[in-house]
């Protein structure tokens, strides 16, 4: 298989594997070869290709780490963070029901109010409209 991240053209990818295999039948064909001294080395070309990627995935394995530190540290400080008491009084849908009730079922009106009067973002917003529009069965 041709691999475009090493190779230019498909002539230099024909040189590398003929190197490749002239090596190889070299290390098989060497009378002076013990068959007790382990299995073919390798090309030296591939040896120092893999020593690359496997520098590549050591460096990648280490931003990953320090990418999984930072995440648990925004973890603990979320964790550490007190969280919002929950205000007496009607929920936050009733209220947006009752902004609905009152606006009478116009859209950008009721959503608007309940952005300003609940403190909402957008989002949030159309979906208690549409939660309100539901619940109140129009």
């Amino acid at each position: 298989m041709f691999d475009q991240s090493r190779f230019r053209d498909l002539n230099e990818y024909n040189e590398y594997l003929t190197r490749k295999l002239k090596h190889y039948n070299e290390w098989l064909m060497n009378p002076k070869r013990s068959l007790l001294a382990g299995p073919y080395p390798g090309f030296p070309e591939d040896i120092s290709y893999r020593e690359t990627i496997q520098a590549m995935r050591e460096d990648f394995q280490e931003r990953r780490v320090v990418a999984e530190k930072q995440q648990e540290e925004k973890k603990l400080d979320k964790e550490k963070k007190p969280r919002a008491k929950r205000v007496e009084g009607p929920s936050r849908q009733v209220q947006a029901q009752e902004i609905y009730k009152r606006l009478n079922g116009d859209r950008a009106a009721v959503v608007q109010a309940i952005q300003d009067e609940l403190g909402m973002p957008a989002g949030s917003a159309m979906t208690y409209f549409y939660n309100s529009k539901k619940a109140l069965g129009i």
